[in-house]
């Protein structure tokens, strides 16, 4: 099974054995066999129980890497693997713009503003830009991060289109900064633009990730209390040799 990081999954879980033998699912983060911590946002509800044999769950993976799924009461033989890919699932956008009328998702709903935009922090999107003027009139596409009307570094802005030889483009980007932002064009910024939300951010840091720093600390502690001891033991002899 593989999902991507903060996909809405929908999970159908069914039961091929008589109603009674109780089930559940979850991810093992931990690969402790018992669902615990994060592990329990993944855990479902029981099924193949009276009035429950089967159940619709949704979920959202949280943590990238490649883990273990299992059944909470039957962990060793009921267990599979699941993938959950760094980045967001990659999304296609195509927006047709025009100098007197705004940005939409066809020639015919142009509007202004254009329509708002919901992206999940670090998605890959491919955004295709069409133009409904006469060639000549260009276009650009960006996120205006610092509300200046003006694409500057670090803010997503698309090459030029509907230009000879490049009358629709096709934008790659991936949006790193959350927040509502404005999209515009750089060269009709007063009647091209709409709302766009970067939602979300970075995957959250795995607290069991931790887990080998702190057992490698507890161990160089526990070496030098072993070699405090030894040195101890060795001078506490000397000493009752001298004194016989």
């Amino acid at each position: 099974m593989t999902v991507y990081l903060g996909d809405d999954v929908r999970l159908t879980l069914i039961a091929n054995e008589s109603v009674g033998v109780r089930h559940n699912w979850f991810i093992d983060y931990n690969n402790d066999t018992f669902p615990n911590g994060d592990e329990l946002t993944t855990r479902s509800p029981d099924f193949n129980v009276p009035g429950s044999v089967t159940v619709l769950f949704p979920f959202n993976p949280l943590h990238p890497g490649d883990w273990t799924y299992r059944c909470e009461y039957h962990s060793h033989s009921m267990f599979g693997t699941i993938r959950v890919l760094a980045e967001p699932r990659p999304v296609n956008l195509t927006l047709y713009g025009r100098s007197d009328r705004g940005w939409g998702f066809s020639n015919t709903t142009i509007h202004e503003p254009g329509p708002p935009l919901i992206i999940l922090w670090g998605t890959n999107v491919s955004l295709t830009l069409i133009a409904n003027d006469s060639i000549g009139v260009m276009h650009n596409w960006f996120i205006d991060y610092n509300a200046d009307q003006t694409p500057n570094d670090g803010e997503p802005s698309s090459p030029d289109f509907n230009v000879p030889g490049s009358v629709s483009i096709v934008f790659p980007f991936s949006p790193k900064q959350t927040g509502n932002w404005t999209y515009y064009c750089r060269y009709h910024f007063h009647s091209m633009m709409g709302n766009i939300s970067i939602v979300g951010g970075p995957p959250p840091s795995f607290a069991s990730a931790m887990l080998p720093l702190i057992t490698t600390i507890m161990l160089g502690a526990l070496g030098i209390v072993l070699v405090f001891a030894m040195v101890y033991h060795v001078r506490a002899v000397r000493a009752a040799k001298r004194m016989k």
